[in-house]
């Protein structure tokens, strides 16, 4: 499953809306939360959680760029092994 938080306006809670969700489905299994705001304020958020000893429990990553879409459909991670069909 593939999931965008996606608005052009500042102070919607994209962010803490990404982070309720991706907690949810970490408990359905791994969940990977890509940060592709220029900010990086997901990004900031799991690096402070980690230093403050209470990490996140799935993975952040970080690629402001337009086309993260081809970026990840190239990476590894397209590649990985997955439960569900394509």
């Amino acid at each position: 499953m593939r999931l965008g938080l996606v608005s052009s306006k500042g102070g919607t809670g994209k962010t803490t809306s990404a982070v309720s969700i991706a907690m949810g489905l970490h408990r359905l299994g791994r969940t990977l939360a890509v940060d592709c705001d220029p900010q990086g304020s997901l990004m900031s958020w799991s690096e402070e959680a980690a230093e403050q000893g209470t990490p996140l429990p799935f993975t952040v990553v970080s690629m402001p760029t337009r086309d993260v879409h081809v970026r990840l459909a190239r990476s590894v991670l397209a590649r990985a092994p997955r439960a569900d069909p394509p």
